[in-house]
């Protein structure tokens, strides 16, 4: 349903010059709600992006910590 949507809002878009004439209105709101769809998409993106990342933080909580402890010992005893 959503690539439906997105058919019709492009669809209505590219409309030519004399159809924008005609039906400015639909193209106001084939605009609009491209760009909310845009923005939601960005929205959607940086929501799973960041999910992802509290997921592996909480998975290991101490990793970061211990590494900053240990790499020390590490450079002076070797790999």
């Amino acid at each position: 349903m959503l690539s439906s949507v997105f058919t019709s809002t492009a669809a209505l878009v590219n409309l030519s010059r004399y159809d924008l004439m005609v039906s400015s209105s639909l193209y106001t709101i084939a605009s609009s709600t491209a760009s909310v769809f845009g923005w939601r998409l960005k929205a959607v993106k940086y929501a799973v992006k960041r999910r992802h990342i509290s997921v592996q933080e909480s998975t290991d909580p101490g990793g970061k910590l211990l590494y900053h402890v240990i790499a020390p010992f590490r450079s002076v005893v070797g790999n």
